[in-house]
């Protein structure tokens, strides 16, 4: 186990390191996002034009046929795309508003 532990502050971070079990199983392809099981990140980049570009060649299932325009606002994210890691779990990858665009 490996961690930081600062002087003040939070008590600290843990450095995890998870393996694949043996014996699991990838994330059923159907699960939607009232499923039990549904997972989903949310990475905010500062250009997704970019992001989408250099995980289209890599390992990833992209949700999303294309970039999609964010019309509310309220979160501050103006577009993004949601694509499957390797695993299957669903990032959704977004832009923040103010971002190089």
């Amino acid at each position: 186990m490996t961690g930081l532990k600062p002087l003040v502050g939070p008590r600290g971070i843990e450095f995890l390191e998870y393996e694949r079990p043996a014996a699991g199983r990838p994330m059923p392809a159907d699960v939607r996002p009232n499923n039990l099981v549904h997972w989903q990140v949310t990475l905010v980049v500062d250009d997704v034009e970019m992001a989408a570009k250099r995980l289209r060649p890599g390992p990833y299932t992209f949700v999303s046929t294309d970039l999609v325009t964010l019309p509310d606002d309220t979160l501050g994210f103006t577009k993004g795309f949601l694509v499957r890691d390797p695993d299957g779990h669903v990032m959704q990858v977004v832009e923040q508003k103010g971002g190089p665009n």
